[in-house]
């Protein structure tokens, strides 16, 4: 699919692995958050994005969304590796 970007952010491996099945499965275009040129989000409807849990959050979500906010026609789907208890599960602790 040549209208589909997988963007990856892994500090373990993990989500980048993820990324790379998903690529393949759907023959399309992958590459690591940090080399990508939003501008390049041009040439594609749908971006999947991937990264680990940490902290509650998925890894690098914040910027993420101000560049989902500066595309709002695309089709977005994101993904998250690893797992973190609640708040509550937090707490408890």
């Amino acid at each position: 699919m040549k209208n589909v970007l997988v963007l990856y952010n892994s500090k373990t491996g993990f989500s980048k692995q993820y990324a790379q099945w998903i690529a393949e499965d759907l023959e399309c275009d992958l590459l690591n958050f940090r080399d990508f040129d939003k501008a390049s989000l041009e040439n594609y409807k749908l971006i999947v994005y991937g990264a680990g849990l940490f902290g509650g959050q998925i890894r690098g979500i914040g910027k993420v969304k101000r560049i989902m906010k500066e595309f709002p026609k695309k089709t977005w789907l994101v993904f998250a590796t690893g797992a973190t208890p609640d708040k509550e599960a937090y707490q408890e602790l």
